[in-house]
C-alpha cells in the first residue's frame, strides 16, 4: 500500500498555506494541483532539543509582568535549556499538555510528581508514553481508549499493532477511523466503514488508501463535498465523475483544478464560477485556456498580486488597465516594474515604489531603470 500526503489544501482540515517572497527574488504562483492523496496524519508532539546533555541547572524567575501560561513556561525553558523554579513548575504541572511536553522536552524523563495530571488528558497521557515513558503505560490506557485520535494514535505508535480494547471509541470518528485502518491494522476495517462513508473526505481518504479503488459505498458521501469529489475523481476513478460535477462546480479553485488536471481543458458549466475567484480565473487562464480570459480579468485585476501574476505568466507584458490595482502594493509594484516592464514604469507604478520608503525597493527599481 502506498501512502503519500496530499499537496493541496482543504480549509476543513489545513489552514491554507501562505507565500512568502523574498525582494530581489522573482515570485512564483504556485499551482493548485492535488497529484497526491493523503491520509489523516497523526499530531507529532515531538519537538527538537538543541541540545542532549543533561539538564542541571534552574532558570532565574522572569519578572512577573502578568501570569504567564504554562504553554510560555514551557518554551521559555526550552530556550534557556534548563528547569524552571519551583513556582513557574507548579504552574506547568497543572496543565496536562504543557506538563507532558516539558517532562519530553525539559525533564527529558518521567515526572512522577505530576503524572496524575498528565494522565486526566488522553493526548497529554498517549503524547507522555509515547516521548517520554517511551512504551506502554498500562496505568492510563483506559483514559487514552476515551478518546478517537489519541487512542489511534497509541495504536499506531506505542503498541505498534491492533488495540481491540479502544476500537469501539476509534470507531466513532470517521477520520480516525479512517487512520486506524490505514496504519494500524493496514487494511479494510469492516467495523468502522460505516461510520468513516459518513465522512466525504474520510472516505475519499479510505478509497484511496486503503481499498485503493473506487468505494460505492462512500461515494454518495464524498460527491457531496467539492474537494473529496474532485480528488476522488483525480485519484481514485482517473477520469470524469459527472454524477459529482455539479458539487464541484460550486467551488471555483476545485473546479479550476478539475478542468486542469481531470477534463485536462475548458469546462464551460463551471466557467462562471470560477470566474469569481481571483486565484482560480487567473490559473484557469494560464493552465487551462493558456492565454487571456477577458470574463475574468475585472476579478483577477481586483488583486494585485494576481494581477502581477496575470500580467507576467499570461499576457506577459503590461496590462496598463490593472496597473491601479497592482500599485496599491508596493511590493508588488516592484515586482511588475522589475519582472514584467523591465525597466522605468509607468509614473503609477514608480510611485508607489518611491512612496513606499523601502529602500531596498527603491534600489532595486533604480538599478533596473537606472534613473536617480
Amino acid at each position: 500500500m502506498t501512502i503519500r500526503p496530499i499537496n493541496s489544501l482543504h480549509p476543513a482540515i489545513i489552514n491554507q498555506s501562505s507565500e512568502f517572497f523574498t525582494v530581489g527574488h522573482q515570485p512564483e504562483a504556485s499551482s493548485r494541483s492535488t497529484k497526491n492523496a493523503f491520509v489523516f496524519m497523526a499530531h507529532s508532539p515531538v519537538l527538537v532539543c538543541a541540545t542532549t546533555a543533561p539538564i542541571s541547572y534552574v532558570a532565574p524567575s522572569a519578572e512577573k509582568l502578568g501570569d504567564p501560561t504554562a504553554e510560555e513556561l514551557v518554551s521559555k525553558a526550552r530556550n534557556c535549556l534548563c528547569r524552571l523554579s519551583t513556582e513557574e513548575e507548579s504552574i506547568i504541572a497543572k496543565d496536562p499538555c504543557a506538563a507532558s511536553d516539558y517532562a519530553r522536552s525539559v525533564i527529558r524523563g518521567r515526572w512522577p510528581e505530576v503524572e496524575a495530571t498528565i494522565a486526566k488528558n488522553p493526548f497529554a497521557a498517549y503524547s507522555y508514553a509515547l516521548n517520554v515513558i517511551k512504551g506502554r503505560w498500562p496505568e492510563v490506557e483506559d483514559t487514552i481508549a476515551q478518546d478517537p485520535m489519541a487512542a489511534s494514535d497509541y495504536a499506531k505508535d506505542v503498541l505498534k499493532r491492533r488495540w481491540p480494547e479502544a476500537e469501539a471509541t476509534i470507531a466513532k470518528n470517521p477520520r480516525w477511523a479512517c487512520n486506524y485502518a490505514c496504519y494500524v491494522i493496514k487494511g479494510r476495517w469492516s467495523e468502522g466503514e460505516a461510520t468513516i462513508a459518513k465522512d466525504p473526505v474520510a472516505a475519499y481518504s479510505y478509497a484511496r488508501n486503503v481499498i485503493e479503488g473506487r468505494w460505492s459505498e462512500g461515494e454518495a458521501t464524498i460527491a457531496k463535498d467539492p474537494f473529496a469529489a474532485y480528488s476522488y475523481a483525480l485519484d481514485v476513478i482517473k477520469k470524469r465523475w459527472p454524477e459529482a460535477e455539479a458539487t464541484i462546480a460550486k467551488n471555483p479553485r476545485w473546479a479550476c483544478d478539475y478542468a486542469c488536471y481531470v477534463i485536462k481543458g475548458r469546462w464551460s458549466e463551471a466557467e462562471a464560477t470560477i470566474a469569481k475567484d481571483p486565484m482560480a480565473a487567473s490559473n484557469y487562464a494560464r493552465d487551462v485556456i493558456k492565454g487571456r480570459w477577458p470574463e475574468a480579468e475585472a476579478t483577477i485585476a481586483a488583486s494585485p498580486k494576481l494581477a502581477y501574476y496575470y500580467a507576467k505568466n499570461v499576457i506577459e507584458g503590461r496590462w496598463p488597465e490593472a496597473e491601479a490595482s497592482i500599485a496599491k502594493d508596493p511590493k508588488v509594484a516592484s515586482w511588475y516594474a522589475l519582472y514584467v516592464i523591465k525597466g522605468r514604469a509607468p509614473e503609477i507604478i514608480e510611485q508607489a515604489i518611491v512612496n513606499s520608503g523601502n529602500e531596498n525597493l527603491i534600489n532595486k527599481y533604480k538599478e533596473i531603470c537606472k534613473c536617480e
